[in-house]
């Protein structure tokens, strides 16, 4: 995985690929569907009333200077200087005001607007809001790398309002690179379901591949504000998908880039992100949102996941979370076909910003082959840029 990211660290600048550094491995005897053999190193795989006639009404001049300032707007056509043909048949109706439905993307029923309409980048992109506090900072290992404990500010959806929430994250670079002038490409590390960021996770990529990392602790996962990722909380797609703990660890990420172009060290025009299971979603998801991403490696993940929660005989892990929510739901539910609809990477994958790299084993459980190959396709393939690697008797561990 760290190889691939090789293009990020080295002075290659916009013309870079991926698959420069990495070559793509197929396994000819895992299980799922084939989309294709391996060639040349590349997976192929309302009207208004009408108000009547208005003829012969004379409305008398006002001294409008004289008028209170807190006067009600009737009060500049008193009814009893109103000349009229039958003044006595003038009849004063009060209409309520209809009810105003919630602007998109919430409101009492599905969603069913645009993707994009999703995404406020201006919002998400802004780094004016992020309040970046540093918490502790200290050095180790060998070369030295320094590590900064930080807390950032993201979002969360409640009841259909954006709501600030305070994350945990860990920044680490080189020690040699503090205080440099814009070289370092920056990453944004994303962990998995259940999981949490820590100093080590943010350590270990800047160490070996000479780079400032940001690895951070999702919604409600480590000390992070917010709901965690409960079976609950990740399929709450009804009425707004936004309130998806997915949708949150992918804001969550968008969030950390931007913490990383406020680096004096970090290059804003050299951002990558990489993540594993589902953080890879978070990953994929972001890379069809945010156009500063040059290249993402998603480990142990991959988009289509409908179809691995109509495998038969066993439905994937999809059809298990949903059984396990407070009320339990099906893959057939409104919760999880929105989430489908809205929020499964699939969705993000035509508009990708960043070459990727896909690696998953030709035996994950989670995230099938025939997901797997679906989503690279989708991507465009090795003609857009994009690489897969197939790990032969590899499941879903990194």
């Amino acid at each position: 995985m760290l190889l691939a990211l090789l293009c990020l660290a080295a002075a290659c600048g916009g013309e870079s690929t991926v698959h420069q550094a990495v070559d793509v491995v197929s396994s000819s005897d895992g299980p799922g569907d084939r989309r294709g053999a391996a060639e040349d190193g590349v997976i192929d795989f309302a009207v208004e009333p009408d108000m009547g006639a208005t003829e012969d009404v004379v409305v008398p001049e006002l001294p409008l200077q004289d008028l209170p300032v807190d006067a009600d707007v009737l009060d500049l056509f008193p009814l009893s200087d109103v000349a009229t043909e039958d003044a006595a048949e003038v009849d004063v109706v009060d209409v309520a005001a209809p009810d105003t439905p919630p602007p998109p993307p919430c409101g009492p029923a599905p969603y069913d607007g645009p993707l994009g309409d999703l995404w406020d980048l201006e919002l998400l992109l802004d780094p004016s809001t992020l309040d970046v506090e540093v918490v502790a900072t200290w050095s180790e290992g060998f070369p030295p790398v320094q590590i900064r404990e930080i807390r950032y500010t993201s979002f969360e959806v409640v009841e259909c309002v954006v709501v600030p929430i305070r994350l945990e994250a860990y920044v680490a670079m080189p020690q040699s690179s503090v205080g440099s002038d814009g070289s370092l490409p920056g990453l944004v590390k994303a962990h998995g379901l259940g999981g949490n960021a820590d100093g080590n996770a943010a350590k270990t990529p800047a160490r070996e591949l000479g780079v400032a990392v940001l690895a951070y602790s999702g919604p409600g996962q480590g000390q992070s504000e917010g709901t965690g990722s409960t079976p609950d909380h990740l399929f709450d797609t009804i009425p707004d998908p936004r309130a998806s703990w997915f949708w949150e660890h992918a804001v969550a990420g968008i969030r950390g880039l931007s913490v990383l172009t406020t680096l004096p060290e970090v290059d804003p025009d050299r951002l990558g992100m990489t993540g594993y299971s589902g953080g890879s979603v978070a990953t994929l998801m972001v890379n069809g949102v945010d156009p500063r991403l040059k290249a993402v490696v998603p480990v142990s993940a991959c988009g289509h996941l409908d179809l691995a929660a109509a495998a038969t005989p066993v439905p994937g892990w999809e059809a298990d979370l949903l059984a396990s929510m407070t009320e339990p739901k099906t893959p057939a539910s409104q919760e999880f076909q929105a989430y489908v609809q809205y929020l499964d990477p699939k969705n993000y994958l035509a508009s990708a910003f960043g070459e990727t790299l896909l690696i998953d084993g030709a035996q994950d459980e989670f995230f099938p082959i025939n997901s797997l190959t679906l989503t690279f396709d989708d991507l465009g393939g090795a003609a857009a840029g994009h690489r897969m690697l197939a790990i032969k008797d590899w499941d879903h561990g990194p």
